[in-house]
Parts: structure tokens; C-alpha cells; sequence
């Protein structure tokens, strides 16, 4: 029970890990072309930070739920 419990944990982690490096990524990107642009547009980079941090912190509570709901059934 203990590899199961693991190996999901694992496995969660992974796809969070991915999922803050693409968004980091996407966020690196939108910043660069906004200093090419020149413009000052606050508004999307903030935007874009506000969007980032609620798919993390979703992704997260989702998460936690799937692993409490796992640990309940195999324990």
C-alpha cells in the first residue's frame, strides 16, 4: 500500500512541477514581448500573474482532495 501511496504521490508531483514550469515559460514569453513591444501594459503581466498563481493553487487543492480521497480508500 505504502508503493501505491508513493508512486501517486510521485505522479502528482510530476504534473505539478510541469505545469509551474509551463506557466512560467508562458509568462517568461508574455514578458518578453512585452519589453519588445515597449509598451507599458502592466495590466497583462499582472493579469498573466493573478491567472498563473490560480491554476497553481487549483491544481494544488485538486490535488490534495485526490490524495485524501486515495489515502481513505487504500487505508
Amino acid at each position: 500500500m505504502e508503493i501505491f501511496t508513493l508512486c501517486f504521490l510521485i505522479h502528482h508531483l510530476v504534473l505539478f512541477l510541469c505545469t509551474c514550469f509551463t506557466l512560467l515559460f508562458k509568462l517568461d514569453i508574455t514578458i518578453e514581448r512585452l519589453l519588445k513591444k515597449k509598451k507599458k501594459s502592466s495590466n497583462k503581466i499582472l493579469t498573466n500573474i493573478i491567472l498563473c498563481s490560480l491554476v497553481v493553487f487549483i491544481f494544488y487543492f485538486n490535488t490534495r482532495t485526490y490524495y485524501n480521497n486515495f489515502y481513505l480508500f487504500f487505508y
